[in-house]
């Protein structure tokens, strides 16, 4: 079916949830409305460009007993499951730092026009940062409290930033971007524990590092394992993508109180989001409420 208006689609009575990928300034418009006509969501990131508006959505769907999902799918590509997979595994001990670092030369290249409008929610900071800001979340299992930060613009747009964070149980994170470092490109993640160091190096190698000997991790399976419970190998931007529709559609089925990509994540991130471009301006560390 298709629909030459939104609001004829959600009261069509043909479907239950809403998937929003709209530029970045239309996400809580439409999740909204969503949401108000009794329909379940899964929406791109940022959640929204207001943290008292994200906040909002995300009591009303607990309200109402809606599912509320953020597409974080780089999370679960699956180097990254593996990744996470062995942290939670105790390989390392606690973390007590993370780096993490995406390098692109794209700036000229990116994909539409509103994504050089910084008041439709574009530049690097709301659309590359939000991925790195939920893996902080994602990897360490902690709330962010803190953060100093410096942007970097071109032509008025942010392309990157630099900041160190630190979450509420003392792990100090570090986040690199640039969209304009020459070279094909790369995305690096280190971890470091009590008990050694795990790597994941931008041919999406994880390794890890234990009293001085390092270790190649393969790649299993079940990393690999997207929607319907298929394996999608080789599809690097389909198969984490077919990972989160899998888990959003198990949430809307069985209600798992361990689900990891509500709202709710979504609402902190914009927060951190917010805080980064407050402490760029104003030149100080910014402490984010609870």
């Amino acid at each position: 079916y298709t629909y030459d208006e939104y609001e004829d689609c959600l009261n069509s009575g043909m479907i239950d949830a809403v998937y929003i990928a709209l530029p970045n300034n239309m996400h809580l418009e439409y999740s909204v409305r969503a949401a108000r006509a009794g329909k379940h969501v899964l929406c791109e990131k940022p959640l929204a460009l207001s943290v008292e508006e994200s906040f909002e959505l995300v009591r009303y769907c607990s309200e109402k007993k809606l599912v509320g999902a953020m597409d974080y799918s780089f999370l679960y590509i699956p180097a990254r499951t593996l990744f996470k997979e062995l942290i939670d595994s105790g390989l390392i001990g606690d973390i007590h730092s993370l780096k993490m670092s995406f390098f692109r030369d794209d700036f000229d290249h990116w994909p539409r026009d509103w994504y050089y409008d910084p008041k439709l929610g574009g530049g690097a900071v709301v659309s590359t940062g939000s991925h790195l800001i939920s893996s902080v979340h994602h990897l360490t299992n902690h709330r962010i409290d803190w953060v100093d930060a410096t942007i970097t613009t071109k032509r008025e747009v942010d392309i990157g930033f630099n900041a160190i964070m630190q979450t509420s149980n003392g792990c100090v994170c570090t986040i690199e971007i640039s969209h304009c470092i020459a070279g094909p490109g790369r995305h690096v993640i280190e971890a470091n524990g009590e008990k050694g160091s795990l790597l994941l190096d931008h041919q999406s190698n994880v390794v890890s590092i234990l009293n001085g000997t390092s270790f190649t991790h393969s790649i299993l399976p079940h990393h690999q394992v997207g929607f319907g419970s298929r394996a999608w190998e080789g599809n690097f931007r389909l198969q984490p993508t077919a990972r989160v529709l899998e888990m959003v559609v198990s949430q809307i089925n069985f209600q798992s109180h361990e689900f990891k990509l509500g709202f709710d994540l979504g609402a902190d991130d914009v927060k951190v989001i917010n805080a980064i471009k407050k402490s760029h301006t104003e030149k100080r560390r910014i402490y984010i409420p609870t």
